[in-house]
């Protein structure tokens, strides 16, 4: 059975590590990486990354930043953007990035 291979993006470990779990246990392929740096370093190394899910808040390279310098070198991973900060403005500026690539 063919399957997607997820990467998890988020500082806050125990969200990121229940959301793993469960999706392992469905049968999905997942990392985790618990900043945007540390997920780019990832991609670098694992080029079998079907989808990104990842947090917009972060400390050290947020989201956006992330998923601009992400889908500059791999366009053809999917990325998820999950936020309990939005605003219109951050909400809009990643969706022209999906667009863009």
């Amino acid at each position: 059975m063919n399957t997607f291979k997820f990467l998890l993006v988020d500082d806050e470990k125990s969200f990121i590590e229940t959301l793993a779990r469960r999706l392992r246990q469905r049968g999905f392929e997942v990392d985790c990486a618990f900043s945007g740096i540390e997920a780019l370093n990832q991609l670098e190394n694992d080029n079998t990354v079907d989808v990104v899910i990842m947090d917009v808040k972060m400390p050290d390279l947020d989201g956006i930043k992330t998923i601009k310098k992400l889908k500059g070198k791999h366009p053809l991973v999917e990325v998820i953007m999950l936020t309990g900060h939005s605003t219109i403005h951050s909400a809009v500026e990643t969706m022209k990035i999906g667009e863009l690539t």
